[in-house]
């Protein structure tokens, strides 16, 4: 199928204004959840983990389209998380099955403009001026390969024991974040009944890793899969301190009580945070419980929420690939 195809047959079908389109992809999401009755699995198998990706250009997926990937993943039952635009399928010499149905992603793409309102090319060659520049939301299709004939699938790897060791490699990351914001503390030597951040003293409280492990033989869960699980707890709260870093100068952290007493500030936040959660555990390697997972109780407890909102996922997404990226920057300093 070609471009111009691809636009013909999907012109009736895409949303037009932003609120549309974002409704469009969380419907999408919301379904998948409600279909698989999964989110987030358990990350050992060499073709699933890691974000899903290109299969063409090799590129992973950030923020919303990670959750959208996933969403459809799950409820198709597909193995392979790799995908393909119709052009992406023809360059490795396949195309898409009759009857296939595509994945809408989106994209934001900055336009410039001069001052006669004329769209200013790529690379600017001339060195026009620019007066404005204008963020368009945009939407593309994708396939999961697993739809496509005629493409070489990935070599299925045999599972083996892990090389890395992705909770040093997730303390080793804490530990440069908090010589980056020494304000900073977290607590979790002393049992606890719950995990939390106190913005005003910029502090975290966890249950102990013992504690997990504990919870985790009581679910007939691995020692390894507690352990993990305190991991992904610990990512969650590290989410909501990123929000402070992130923060103008002219601005100040609400109280944890606000966000308390106004339960959708707080379930928006909330979403950010776990959503750092669950793209800094697919990157490091983070394995999700096979019988516990705090990250699909969350967003399968959101889908309401979601359906009511649909730029929540838009903004959310957004938001916690932000505070990736400066977790991230702290580790690479």
């Amino acid at each position: 199928m070609t471009k111009a195809q691809a636009k013909k047959k999907y012109k009736n079908w895409t949303p037009k204004s932003f609120d549309e389109k974002c409704k469009q992809i969380t419907d999408g999401i919301v379904k998948g959840i409600s279909t698989s009755g999964k989110w987030i699995r358990y990350w050992t198998d060499a073709e699933v983990g890691g974000l899903p990706s290109n299969y063409s250009t090799k590129k992973e997926y950030h923020g919303l389209n990670v959750m959208s990937c996933l969403g459809r993943m799950y409820a198709k039952g597909y193995k392979h998380n790799k995908w393909v635009t119709p052009l992406g399928a023809k360059s490795l010499g396949g195309h898409i099955k009759k009857g296939e149905s595509g994945l809408v992603l989106s994209y934001y793409e900055i336009k410039l403009y001069d001052e006669d309102g004329n769209k200013i090319p790529k690379g600017n060659p001339d060195k026009i001026e620019v007066a404005s520049r204008r963020p368009f939301f945009n939407t593309f299709f994708v396939f999961n390969i697993e739809q496509c004939e005629g493409i070489e699938m990935p070599k299925v790897v045999k599972k083996k024991k892990r090389t890395f060791k992705p909770l040093k490699e997730l303390e080793a990351m804490v530990e440069k974040y908090q010589l980056k914001y020494p304000t900073l503390t977290i607590e979790e030597e002393k049992e606890s009944s719950e995990a939390y951040y106190v913005p005003s003293r910029d502090h975290i409280v966890l249950p102990t890793m013992q504690q997990f492990v504990e919870k985790a033989e009581e679910l007939k869960m691995t020692t390894l899969e507690g352990k993990h699980n305190h991991g992904r707890v610990k990512l969650h709260e590290i989410g909501h301190s990123a929000k402070k870093r992130m923060l103008k100068k002219d601005e100040t952290m609400l109280p944890d009580s606000f966000f308390r007493n106004h339960k959708e500030d707080y379930a928006y936040e909330e979403l950010c945070a776990e959503l750092f959660s669950v793209f800094m555990g697919m990157k490091l390697g983070i394995t999700y419980g096979s019988n516990l997972s705090n990250s699909e109780n969350y967003l399968k407890g959101w889908c309401s929420a979601l359906k009511s909102n649909p730029t929540w996922i838009v903004k959310a997404s957004s938001e916690a690939m932000r505070r990736v990226r400066l977790f991230e920057g702290c580790a690479n300093a």
